[in-house]
């Protein structure tokens, strides 16, 4: 997992992805109770995606050592999950719901670039109990989620 240092880090690293894949950073901080909340399920993803395309790159902001990057992206909330492609921010959401934090990965790939496309959702249920206080809101639409 790639941990981003500071700005300059952050943007190198959407150019080296150029068009080919999809950044997922998860902006938190170790004191963060929520961002502790979804940490593992986060390295879960991360571990899922590379053994199915390895077109979607995961990444971690800590706030409080790159405190610039999280204002440029307009973090407001702890924690913030934001999805990249093509050097530009997609999408993304607010809080440590993770159903929610699996469901927007696997809207991610769907959108990565050289991907076919043809995954299954991830599985976080043996990482616990969704966060009920997640004040994030999902943009996924009913087309947008698998069955």
């Amino acid at each position: 997992m790639i941990q981003i240092k500071d700005k300059s880090h952050f943007r190198k690293t959407l150019q080296s992805l150029g068009h080919q894949k999809v950044l997922i950073v998860k902006f938190s901080t170790d004191w963060c109770g929520p961002c502790r909340l979804i940490a593992k399920s986060y390295a879960k993803l991360e571990k899922e995606s590379l053994k199915k395309s390895g077109n979607v790159v995961f990444a971690e902001c800590d706030v409080d050592i790159a405190p610039e990057v999280a204002e440029e992206e307009g973090v407001t909330c702890l924690p913030t999950i934001a999805g990249y492609t093509k050097g530009e921010k997609v999408d993304s959401f607010m809080g440590s719901n993770k159903e929610k934090l699996a469901e927007f990965c696997y809207k991610m790939s769907k959108i990565a670039p050289t991907q076919s496309n043809k995954g299954s959702r991830p599985d976080v249920s043996d990482t616990g109990a969704a966060d009920k206080t997640s004040t994030g809101s999902s943009d996924l639409t009913t087309s947008d989620k698998q069955p």
